[in-house]
């Protein structure tokens, strides 16, 4: 009867509280989710931005700003490649569809703020098998500032994250069935095709080694989520294909590694865990100097350094998330990074704080 009553408790807190940070989140951006997105103005911005090529004078638009701009372009039927080409296009295709339909990208992006929640949800309840409890994950996510800074702008981390987490869901499978094989493929290209195909190499080459080493996939079934990703990927690119040849798609990659290496090579390395635990974020320009990142939690260096200790314990050693946290921290360490660039391990951190937190109360059965 305790256990029932701590589970209706819990549910309800968890409900409420996820709600207000709803509102919260959702009603000071209500005038910009009514106004409609000024292709003309933004356009004139971009042309005038460092983003430009041609650039005649120095202006500033927005990153979100300029993902809704982009996607705009695209949808109309303008080249992929002439405006924001190092970052993939699916997310961007999105953006530009709301602008059609709603008059700016915020709908689209709210509505991918919600799917990433049940996705949590989901995530977590697999884990922990108790519905009340898997509440809590998600209530800490979506009361994250940098969540909720997120929700109702049009940044393309959400939407990644959305496919990360269903790559994490589809190899925690206790068996990869070729139908499962094809999922992840699929999955894999939405990866990297729904922001960076960098970020998809990292999370194909962890979801790889947590299968060949914890399911034993075979060869074949490896080289069909390789082939099946790969055409994903480029069938994400079909806009492109209309206006280029097979040669131009890989001139164009060829060009996007190559403006990431050379994307301020002397930033220093691991200041990922200077925003983890101090709040304090190094600019890529000028004097790179330090800056507060006003989106920082104590709940952050927490929940990293409760995953971490996890490594230890043979029982957890196995799960997923740890897995995802380990490898996307280690390779983000080595490049020039933004606070933002968290926000795809946010919810594997939050699941293993209250996974963790919870088996130790006894409350969660390992």
């Amino acid at each position: 009867m305790k256990q029932r009553w701590l589970s209706i408790s819990v549910s309800v807190i968890c409900l409420v509280i996820i709600g207000a940070q709803l509102y919260r989140g959702i009603a000071p951006r209500i005038n910009a989710i009514k106004t409609p997105f000024n292709v003309p103005y933004y356009q004139d911005l971009y042309e005038h931005s460092p983003y430009h090529p041609e650039n005649v004078q120095q202006g500033i638009i927005e990153d979100d700003e300029l993902y809704t701009l982009a996607g705009f372009r695209y949808v109309t039927g303008q080249d992929v490649s002439s405006i924001n080409f190092e970052l993939q296009p699916l997310t961007k295709y999105l953006f530009g569809g709301s602008v059609l339909v709603f008059g700016n990208a915020i709908p689209a992006q709210i509505l991918l703020s919600l799917i990433l929640l049940v996705e949590v949800y989901f995530a977590a309840y697999l884990l922990f098998k108790q519905s009340s409890f898997s509440l809590i994950p998600v209530t800490l996510l979506v009361s994250d500032k940098l969540f909720l800074q997120q929700m109702t702008h049009p940044y393309l981390d959400i939407a990644q994250s959305i496919w990360i987490l269903a790559l994490l869901l589809l190899i925690s499978r206790p068996k990869i069935t070729n139908k499962i094989s094809l999922l992840i493929g699929i999955v894999v290209a939405g990866i990297a095709l729904s922001k960076s195909f960098m970020i998809g190499s990292i999370a194909a080459g962890i979801a790889l080694g947590y299968l060949v080493i914890y399911r034993r996939i075979t060869l074949k079934q490896s080289l069909a989520v390789g082939t099946i990703a790969l055409s994903g990927y480029c069938l994400g690119y079909l806009p492109y294909f209309l206006h280029h040849s097979l040669s131009d798609f890989v001139t164009l990659h060829l060009n996007i590694i190559k403006l990431y290496r050379s994307n301020v090579p002397e930033y220093p390395k691991g200041e990922v865990f200077r925003i983890i635990f101090t709040g304090q974020w190094r600019r890529w320009f000028g004097d790179f100097g330090l800056a507060k990142v006003t989106e920082h939690t104590w709940l952050w260096p927490l929940s990293l350094l409760v995953t971490v200790i996890s490594l230890f314990e043979k029982k957890v050693r196995k799960n997923v998330h740890l897995w995802w946290v380990i490898g996307y921290v280690i390779v983000i360490s080595l490049k020039l990074v933004f606070p933002r660039y968290l926000l795809p391990i946010l919810p594997s951190l939050y699941i293993m704080l209250v996974y963790q937190i919870s088996r130790k109360l006894g409350i969660i059965k390992p």
